[in-house]
């Protein structure tokens, strides 16, 4: 089974789909141990999916004190290709995920549309976002992999699995797949 594609045709607003997939990967619970399950079951999906790609997983938990780092709780790479650009990916898209409360796929398309009639390429709806809200670019971007974990009955977001290596929509896609997994075997369980 290969990760869901993200919309590509521009005449077609991504963004309320893209929301409403995230709200409905709310899990039953969330804890270290479901971190773990979770990253298992993407870099499983991440190997079968991508065998020559080196793809990088992170989950860190929403809830850090002010000034701490990020409290991870699982981080992976699925190969040898390991460069700290990697590293300064993830925390990018999970910044982008805290700040705004939804996926980096959906900022970056909020800003591909927010060009006036016709959507942005990448740079251009990177640039438009740092604009618009103030972020700093080495801080925050708007480009798909970073994807708000929620829990039933808890307000707001209780981590951010963050995926990089591949292309912008196939490491949301991996992030969604690999949460609708791991949702359907909890539902099961409670």
């Amino acid at each position: 089974m290969s990760a869901p594609s993200v919309q590509t045709d521009d005449s077609v607003d991504p963004v309320p789909q893209l929301l409403e997939t995230e709200r409905s990967l709310a899990l039953p619970s969330f804890t270290h141990a479901t971190a773990f399950q979770l990253g298992l079951v993407i870099r499983s999906l991440a190997l079968s999916q991508h065998p020559n790609s080196t793809i990088f997983i992170s989950i860190t938990s929403a809830v850090t004190p002010p000034g701490a780092p990020a409290l991870i709780l699982f981080q992976t790479c699925t190969g040898p290709d390991y460069l700290p650009d990697h590293m300064h990916w993830l925390e990018r898209k999970r910044n982008t995920v805290l700040r705004f409360g939804c996926s980096s796929l959906v900022m970056r398309e909020i800003m591909r549309r927010a060009g006036g009639g016709f959507p942005l390429g990448d740079l251009e709806a990177q640039a438009m976002f740092v604009n618009k809200f103030g972020v700093d670019g080495e801080k925050f971007v708007a480009s798909g992999g970073g994807v708000p974990i929620r829990a039933t009955g808890v307000d707001g977001i209780v981590a951010v699995v963050c995926v990089t290596g591949v292309t912008q929509e196939q490491d949301h896609g991996l992030a969604v797949q690999g949460l609708r997994l791991l949702k359907e075997e909890l539902d099961k369980t409670t």
